[in-house]
């Protein structure tokens, strides 16, 4: 014998959940402590779009890493000089690792 189907509705709302200062929660994005650039997501490293000495605008692309098959562009969180690449391409990554140093 088949049981009938019953619905159920939640009468609970969503709290908004805040995000840590620097993550925005988009595929890509990095974490940015005293300048440097952070992994947010584990990946490996594709391309580097700068070097040493190139001055960057906030919202540059910086870097690009590929995560489960997608490639993202890693964007500097503030402007500034170059100071020190930490990864090279092919490099696996993994959440808070260093990048880029930006001065």
């Amino acid at each position: 014998m088949l049981s009938p189907i019953t619905t159920v509705r939640s009468t609970t709302t969503a709290t908004p959940v805040s995000t840590p200062t620097g993550v925005s929660g988009i595929p890509g994005s990095t974490t940015e402590v005293g300048g440097v650039i952070k992994a947010a997501m584990p990946g490996t490293v594709m391309s580097i779009k700068v070097k040493v000495g190139d001055v960057v605008k906030e919202g540059d692309v910086v870097l690009t890493l590929e995560t489960m098959k997608m490639e993202n562009p890693i964007k500097a969180n503030k402007g500034g000089k170059i100071k020190e690449i930490k990864v090279q391409p092919g490099k696996f990554v993994n959440v808070g690792d260093p990048l880029i140093v930006i001065e």
